[in-house]
């Protein structure tokens, strides 16, 4: 059976909620796993298990929702556009990102010195955008007392 092209390419509110609910499921999962049962570090698989898992659902009902609701059924782009969705926001929202993200943010400041010059490029990062508490930085690397 050959699929119509929809004259109506707008993406619709659906394909966002169902993006929104894909991505609740996937994070209350990676936390399960990750940080309740340490099984497994999901969010860091590429491509995201949780964004597979919502293809594969999707994969898998739309045949049917296309020969007995029409009208729920999902087209080809909207499928793809859930599933990117899901795969950035999850991969964001786990543990790698903080893991990777945060240290970007302090490393240029706690690693500078004389003989590396980072202080003539930390200049040009944005103060909203960098942590300015030297304290804090060195607490992030070597801990409290």
């Amino acid at each position: 059976m050959k699929r119509q092209i929809s004259k109506d390419s707008n993406l619709r509110l659906r394909v966002f909620l169902l993006a929104i609910l894909f991505t609740f499921i996937g994070n209350i999962w990676l936390r399960y796993t990750g940080l309740i049962t340490h099984s497994g570090n999901f969010a860091e698989s590429v491509p995201p298990i949780p964004a597979v898992a919502a293809l594969l659902l999707l994969v898998s009902v739309n045949p049917f929702l296309h020969r007995y609701l029409p009208s729920l059924a999902l087209s080809d782009g909207e499928v793809l556009t859930v599933y990117t969705m899901v795969a950035i926001s999850v991969s964001m929202s786990s543990v790698g990102m903080i893991r990777y993200f945060l240290p970007v943010l302090t490393a240029p400041f706690y690693f500078a010195t004389p003989e590396n010059e980072y202080h003539l490029f930390n200049r040009y990062l944005p103060k909203w955008m960098v942590v300015q508490d030297r304290i804090a930085i060195w607490e992030s690397y070597e801990g409290s007392i």
